[in-house]
């Protein structure tokens, strides 16, 4: 079933921010990938598996693969239990030093991020940089990276500070939001619901 776009990013917009408090992602980069990799959530990667960013098996994938046509036909990709597993595994991929080293540490620097994980090999689109960087202007998602950021400071947080550590992908849930994000107290504007 279809959302909106405005109901997608309400739904994931306080998650991706929760990660970028961890780990120092910014918010609108996670909501741009999510966005495009899973066309708002409804490709079959996603309804189906709950992988939201078309994250491939890899070598070092246990857990259950489904498969589909992509660059090559019947190819496995990651196959999750629930989009908060999908979240922290992106988070995980993302703090490999392939494209960890290669990016800001400023989380509000989206433009640096998404160069950075272009540079680390992340897409193999020529415009990717463009394109992402266009959708995220195009969506106003900048602002949520802004958030995160007022937010962490509110709740006493430093802005990635979990990210020594593996995101542990095999929670059974989203992530837990302190009762503030979880409200939308300082999270998102009164005109977004959270």
């Amino acid at each position: 079933m279809a959302i909106s776009t405005s109901d997608f990013i309400n739904r994931y917009a306080p998650h991706a921010m929760e990660q970028q408090i961890k780990y120092g992602i910014p918010a609108s980069v996670i909501l741009a990938q999510m966005a495009i990799e899973s066309s708002w959530g409804t490709s079959a990667l996603a309804r189906n598996d709950n992988n939201f960013f078309g994250i491939k098996k890899g070598s070092s994938w246990t857990g259950r693969v489904s498969y589909y046509d992509d660059d090559q036909a019947h190819e496995a990709f990651r196959s999750y239990d629930n989009v908060g597993q999908s979240l922290s595994d992106h988070s995980a991929t993302l703090l490999q030093p392939r494209y960890l080293h290669r990016c800001p540490t400023d989380s509000t620097n989206h433009l640096g991020w998404i160069k950075g994980i272009k540079a680390g090999g992340y897409a193999t689109a020529s415009n990717y940089v463009d394109s992402v960087e266009s959708f995220i202007r195009k969506y106003e998602l900048d602002k949520f990276d802004r958030l995160a950021v007022q937010n962490a400071q509110q709740q006493g947080l430093q802005i990635g500070y979990m990210r020594g550590r593996q995101p542990d992908t095999r929670k059974p849930s989203l992530p837990v939001f302190s009762s503030r994000l979880s409200k939308g107290v300082g999270a998102c504007p009164s005109t977004w619901r959270v």
